[in-house]
């Protein structure tokens, strides 16, 4: 900056503009730059140099004000002051936050989602709301906001679903130090394959949340059911896809209220709903015979709907088709046995849950998803 400085005070002298605090004809001056000037005298170009001074010295100001240009120019980067110098409002009262705007909405208070840097601060988002982040591919998406917010978010739960494994690799033990850490990895020895990264399988069985003492109790099975069949979008108004939905419902609620705990899981509904025509019409008998209030009604139904047999058959295939993804002895089947985690945690404790499904495994993970 000095230097450009001195560029221009040299160009506006070589110009004319200004007189140096020395003459020329000064011993200083002799000293300096003596040996030029006789030289000059010599060939003669003395006085084609004087000539071309003034020319010679506005190209160097022209050049020392381009050098200066971000300086030059910031005071009308910030309208708002013109504005409130000649009080204005002709663009509105909108502007750009400041340091203090941002320090007044809580924005630099670490311990947040990581929002990124202005004015050379750290912006974190503490409060409620949604937040969107759309990019390409390697468009810093992971590296400039998740895996900051990842490191810095002190507070909350956090489900992250993570295809490749490279949060879970470069987050974990950061998040394992802020509280508990859960992976839900069914393809486990796939998703090693695939990325060479090796994560247990704490393992989620959806019907741990179902709380038969709760009012909700039949409210949840219902949504419970209708997220089983999810995996059928084309139809998910058709009579079919409803009347196995609140089939699955039923048997979900009387496994969790009459069949033993280590039978509450997915994989024994899968049986349960592929059993015998006979067996599940003594199960239906055995429902009503139970007399529950929000179940009887349901049981009956049921019960009419397996003399029909063509009506039945539809029914039956939409609840096996919803299960099939559960069947014993494979990786969700198994997976869905466990109670490595319990979803209440994520409202009373700071967990961080990685969802990790290899990118082979997408299409018949996503219906789990």
């Amino acid at each position: 900056m000095i230097g450009r400085i001195i560029l221009v005070l040299i160009g506006l002298y070589l110009a004319g503009f200004i007189s140096l605090p020395w003459s020329p004809d000064g011993p200083i001056f002799r000293f300096l730059f003596g040996d030029f000037i006789a030289f000059g005298e010599r060939v003669g170009i003395n006085a084609a140099l004087r000539s071309a001074a003034p020319y010679v010295g506005w190209g160097l100001v022209a050049l020392a004000v381009w050098g200066m240009r971000r300086l030059i120019w910031w005071p009308f980067r910030h309208a708002y002051w013109l504005r409130r110098l000649f009080g204005g409002r002709v663009f509105g009262k909108a502007r750009w936050a400041r340091k203090r705007d941002l320090r007044r909405a809580g924005l630099t208070q670490p311990g947040g989602l990581f929002l990124g840097r202005a004015a050379g601060v750290d912006l974190y988002h503490s409060g409620e709301g949604h937040i969107m982040t759309i990019g390409g591919t390697g468009g810093g998406k992971s590296s400039g906001l998740v895996v900051p917010t990842l490191c810095e978010l002190t507070e909350g739960a956090v489900i992250v679903t993570d295809p490749s494994g490279e949060l879970a690799a470069m987050t974990a033990r950061r998040r394992a130090q802020i509280g508990p850490v859960v992976f839900l990895n069914p393809f486990a020895s796939v998703f090693e394959k695939d990325t060479g990264l090796a994560y247990p399988d704490d393992g989620f069985n959806p019907l741990s949340v179902l709380d038969p003492q709760s009012p909700n109790f039949i409210t949840d099975t219902n949504a419970l059911a209708r997220l089983l069949m999810v995996g059928d979008r084309r139809e998910s108004g058709s009579y079919w896809n409803d009347e196995g939905a609140e089939f699955l419902a039923l048997m979900i609620a009387s496994i969790k209220l009459y069949d033993a705990p280590d039978l509450h899981n997915l994989a024994f509904l899968y049986r349960v709903v592929r059993d015998t025509p006979e067996n599940i019409a003594q199960r239906l008998e055995w429902i009503e015979e139970k007399g529950h209030p929000a179940l009887q009604d349901d049981a009956t139904r049921f019960a009419a709907l397996t003399k029909i047999h063509a009506q039945w058959a539809g029914v039956v295939s939409k609840a096996a088709l919803a299960t099939k993804r559960y069947a014993p002895s494979t990786p969700l089947g198994d997976h869905v046995t466990k109670d490595g985690f319990d979803a209440a945690r994520l409202k009373t404790e700071k967990v961080t849950v990685f969802i990790l499904v290899p990118p082979s495994m997408l299409a018949v993970a996503l219906p789990w998803l």
